[in-house]
């Protein structure tokens, strides 16, 4: 269990849902011009731990979000965004598990921000928070 396998867990299920468009994770090299006029880029932001169970074998519990960003071309509306949001949903609802080499993580909720103009983009986030309990080893 740890920290980097809950990251991969929201990875892992995220690719899965296919989108079409390029996904640029942190600190990954891109450019702009060589991704298309719609793509996606990934954040994970964990919260420090909160103890859940005491002593060199208990647990953390972290809680956090990762936020999916969709830049689009302005002007070109929102039916991508939210056909992309609808995708993300159906797999990132809450009380949803997430499961990647023996770590759990806990969907608790999904949710859409408000659009805005981001450089040459127009750009809406799914932000979607997640818990996981994480032993502490010796």
């Amino acid at each position: 269990m740890s920290l980097a396998n809950a990251r991969s867990a929201c990875v892992s299920a995220l690719e899965n849902i296919s989108f079409p468009n390029v996904i640029v994770y942190e600190n990954q090299e891109y450019k702009v011009s060589q991704i298309g006029p719609t793509w996606l880029q990934f954040f994970f932001a964990p919260n420090d731990p909160e103890v859940n169970t005491l002593g060199s074998l208990g647990n953390d519990r972290y809680r956090g979000f990762f936020q999916l960003d969709i830049n689009t071309q302005p002007g070109d509306g929102e039916a991508e965004t939210f056909s992309k949001y609808a995708a993300m949903r159906a797999v990132f609802f809450a009380g949803k598990e997430l499961q990647y080499n023996g770590t759990s993580v806990l969907i608790t909720s999904c949710g859409l921000s408000q659009g805005r103009r981001v450089d040459e983009y127009y750009r809406k986030s799914i932000t979607v928070f997640w818990q996981t309990d994480i032993t502490r080893t010796s």
